[in-house]
């Protein structure tokens, strides 16, 4: 039967639980199963990114690769350049971001991802963007969710090393990583690690049009430092009898962030304005897993996650004033996260045409976080966060050609906020999570995919603390003090997905186009508006809304016109957030968003020569009724040559963001009566980097 021609594939797939807002897999690949072949059979819809195609991006950081990556770029800021718009240092991630996972689980590093953005790619062995829900993970946003799979345990002897110097802006950037590993009969080992250096850059030039006060002001910033990290990523693998093994896996992170922040002003109380701001965060985990692998493939497994982070941030602003006073405020951060998590599953075939998973999930997570303003505690938060959750999923073959994955998830929510300022805030809450995915393969070449799933997203702790974070400089629409929604409600999202795919003839690439739809109702935006006569941003639920979008992308080996040593790659992401029902002064939607990339590859004999193009275009983003923001359009070019010295070593040449263009964020402000009465508008540089990196295998 055809389900047996799978069984491998699928059953080499050993789920590993997120709480939260996703659970993922965590992916051991087998050696008889290409990507092409594994995405093709997957019972829900994935785009696979393979170490080749990680490298052919010449990305240095997670950050950086996402941009470059089908539907995330959208959602990014520029890797490398561009001071933050006013206002956005320590701004909670975007909602529409994918959630980002590390071997299905995710790091710390706060609402910002500070760890995982800064992860470098050297450590990477593939990326899966997972775009519709199933019960073992919940996909709540258009960029999907993404599992970053670290390079395991090689079959045989590995020594690896590569070290890569980059220049930006004349500013000199080092990386070095080292891969050693080996299986043995009963054990298996790889020693990983990579370090890295390069320059915090970036001018940003606002012009500020007052038109209430007839007045026109300018403010240029430049921004310089460095950014420092040391990535440490090992992995065990211990056989035991009876099909048996036990698998370790520690991570452990440490950056090193300094940068200065120099503005200088015109028709301003503050002429000039320096933020120095430095900060260290440590982060170590440990998976211990259990796995056996029984009689006709069932398996089963238990996984133990434990978790660290600790981060301090120190920030200094020096002002001079008109009158030539100079003042001096000082900001300290403290923050710690420990979280614990256990997770068990089986998964068992059941009257021969049946793959039936079931698991459970359990997470607790503390975060304690101490606010320090010249020295004097501001505030003193704690956060607990606990998830349970337990889910079942049957993948039927209903015949040769048509597969039906069902099944259901319930989440049970415990945040719990303790503040200093606010008081005790609890949000608690049980969910339900049905989904149904079809698959229908009408020959080897062509699949047809439908989805259908429902779910709620619960609000994160951080969106239901009430503690105000005052901003630093003149409070303005673009510079707001931040806080949460005690409020809150609970998301709930329904949404369909069709898709169609295309496998080329002697694996010479697939393209896939599929569409999307998803209703949701207390949609959550978070918008500025005026309270006690001060600008804040906060989360809101602002109505009911409508999620709609198309995504395209291929990679093709011409073989078809005999050029079988070119490669194309493309890709094309469309979505329009539209407010179905919105609530009176609260949100305008967040409009439509595109995104295009468009890649080209040529190999002869030892020379690789390669170039590819990458659009975003201009988005109206969290705006108001009285404060409209749009960002401006992204575009980049890249180019790369690479040369096989011998079988042991190779050598690439790049130059990324050719184009070095700036981009330009505009932020309209109206009256009650809706008159334009402010305008402002930032200009952010970019950087081209000309990389050069030398790699060995021995």
């Amino acid at each position: 039967m055809k389900l047996k021609s799978y069984w491998p594939m699928t059953l080499g797939l050993t789920i590993q639980p997120v709480l939260a807002e996703a659970v993922l897999p965590e992916v051991t690949v087998k050696g008889t199963i290409d990507v092409q072949e594994e995405r093709r059979m997957a019972s829900a819809a994935k785009t696979i990114i393979d170490r080749k195609e990680i490298e052919a991006t010449d990305a240095s950081t997670v950050a950086e690769l996402l941009n470059k990556l089908p539907m995330t770029g959208m959602f990014m800021e520029p890797p490398m350049g561009g001071v933050p718009k006013r206002g956005q240092g320590g701004r909670p991630q975007n909602r529409n971001m994918p959630q980002i996972l590390v071997d299905g689980q995710p790091l710390g590093g706060g609402s910002n991802m500070g760890t995982v953005m800064r992860l470098p790619v050297e450590l990477i062995e593939r990326v899966e963007i997972i775009r519709n829900s199933t019960p073992e993970f919940l996909v709540t946003s258009p960029a999907g969710v993404i599992n970053i799979i670290l390079k395991d345990v090689p079959k045989q002897l590995t020594r690896n090393a590569k070290l890569t110097s980059f220049v930006a802006d004349d500013r000199l950037g080092v990386r070095a990583d080292g891969q050693y590993g080996q299986s043995q009969d009963n054990y298996g080992y790889l020693w990983a690690a990579a370090a890295d250096s390069k320059p915090q850059i970036g001018e940003r030039i606002t012009t500020i049009n007052d038109i209430s006060q007839a007045q026109n002001s300018k403010e240029t910033t430049q921004q310089t430092g460095r950014d420092n990290n040391l990535s440490v990523s090992p992995r065990f693998n211990l056989k035991l009898q009876n099909n048996q093994q036990i698998i370790i896996s520690p991570f452990v992170a440490y950056n090193q962030d300094q940068r200065d922040a120099y503005t200088q002003r015109s028709l301003n109380i503050v002429n000039q304005e320096l933020d120095s701001n430095d900060g260290e965060r440590l982060t170590g985990r440990l998976i211990t897993e259990w796995k056996q692998q029984g009689q006709q493939n069932n398996e089963q497994s238990i996984k133990l996650f434990v978790q660290a982070e600790d981060e301090n941030t120190d920030k200094t602003t020096y002002q001079t004033l008109q009158t030539a006073n100079q003042l001096t405020y000082q900001e300290n951060t403290d923050r710690t996260e420990r979280e614990l998590a256990l997770d068990g599953r089986i998964k068992s075939i059941f009257l021969e045409t049946h793959i039936v998973s079931s698991g459970f999930e359990w997470r607790t997570k503390n975060t304690k976080e101490q606010l320090f303003k010249q020295q004097l505690l501001s505030n003193d938060s704690n956060i607990k966060e606990q998830r349970m959750a337990l889910w079942w999923q049957d993948e039927w073959l209903l015949s040769e050609k048509h597969t039906v994955t069902y099944g259901l998830r319930w989440q049970q929510f415990d945040n719990q906020i303790n503040d200093t300022q606010q008081g005790f805030i609890e949000q608690k809450e049980d969910t339900f999570a049905p989904s149904i995915h079809y698959l229908w393969q009408p020959n080897e070449q062509w699949n047809i995919r439908a989805s259908l799933a429902q779910h709620q997203r619960p609000a994160r702790a951080s969106e239901l603390s009430s503690v105000i974070r005052t901003a630093s400089g003149v409070n303005s629409s673009s510079n707001p003090d931040r806080a949460g929604n005690p409020q809150l409600a609970n998301e709930k999202q329904y949404s369909v997905e069709l898709g169609i795919e295309h496998y080329l003839p002697q694996k010479a690439g697939n393209l896939s186009l599929s569409v999307f739809e998803r209703q949701v109702s207390d949609y959550v935006q978070r918008l500025t508006l005026l309270e006690n006569s001060r600008w804040l941003e906060r989360p809101y639920n602002v109505g009911d809304a409508r999620l709609r979008g198309i995504l395209f992308d291929s990679k093709v080996q011409l073989n078809a016109l005999e050029l079988a040593n070119i490669t194309l790659r493309s890709s094309y992401a469309y979505s329009q957030n539209t407010l179905t029902d919105a609530v009176a002064n609260l949100g305008a939607g967040e409009g439509d968003r595109q995104t295009a990339s468009l890649g080209i590859e040529y190999k002869f004999n030892n020379l690789t020569l390669g170039s590819s193009a990458n659009y975003i275009s201009a988005i109206d983003k969290e705006s108001s009724a009285t404060v409209r923001q749009e960002q401006g359009s992204q575009k980049s070019a890249n180019a790369y040559v690479g040369y096989k010295i011998n079988k042991q070593f190779n050598m690439r040449f790049s130059v990324n963001n050719l184009l070095a263009g700036d981009r330009t964020d505009t932020l309209y402000e109206y009256d009650a009566q809706g008159q334009l009465k402010r305008v402002e508008q930032d200009v952010m540089k970019t950087y081209a980097n000309v990389i050069l990196s030398v790699d060995g295998r021995w």
